[in-house]
């Protein structure tokens, strides 16, 4: 072989070059299905506005311009196990099916959900972590531009290893 060095030098910068890609990723994941995709070249757009029997408003208002996806996706977490750091390019719906789950923000300030919580997470760095003793289980909603992954990976904050979250 005549140039075993460039050929090793190639090698170890795909391996580090893929490494770097994986960013922080999840542990103790049980399962993660994707239960329901859609797709629309349409616009998404729709307000309503709702005033209840005492007169509180409820408001809801939703657009997207540009083609877009849809998914709806379920998945588990063993006790200790955690999303990896990263974040959503579009909206994530997410509600706590079973178990108690603490999501952790890019100051690594935990907020602690329970079963019936719901909450959103977008393009803001976090990693969702089963902080109970039993499995955890939850349901998304996601809205993305179309062809759009919905979720990318993200380098840990500083603040990271020193909770335990690399």
């Amino acid at each position: 072989m005549k140039h075993p060095i460039a050929l090793i030098t190639f090698a170890v910068v795909t391996v580090i070059g893929s490494m770097a890609a994986l960013g922080t990723p999840g542990i103790g994941r049980l399962y993660n299905n994707i239960l329901a995709f859609a797709s629309t070249d349409a616009d998404l757009s729709k307000n309503i506005l709702r005033v209840g029997p005492r007169g509180a408003e409820w408001e809801l208002k939703l657009k997207t311009k540009g083609p877009s996806d849809v998914y709806i996706q379920e998945s588990g977490f063993a006790p200790g196990g955690y999303s990896g750091w990263h974040t959503h390019p579009g909206l994530l719906i997410l509600t706590v099916v079973d178990g108690t789950l603490a999501l952790y923000d890019a100051n690594c300030n935990p907020r602690i959900l329970e079963v019936g919580d719901v909450f959103t997470e977008d393009e803001s760095v976090h990693n969702l972590v089963n902080a109970g003793t039993v499995n955890a289980h939850v349901k998304s909603f996601y809205i993305v531009q179309k062809g759009a992954a919905r979720r990318a990976e993200a380098d840990a904050p500083a603040c990271g290893p020193g909770i335990g979250l690399p």
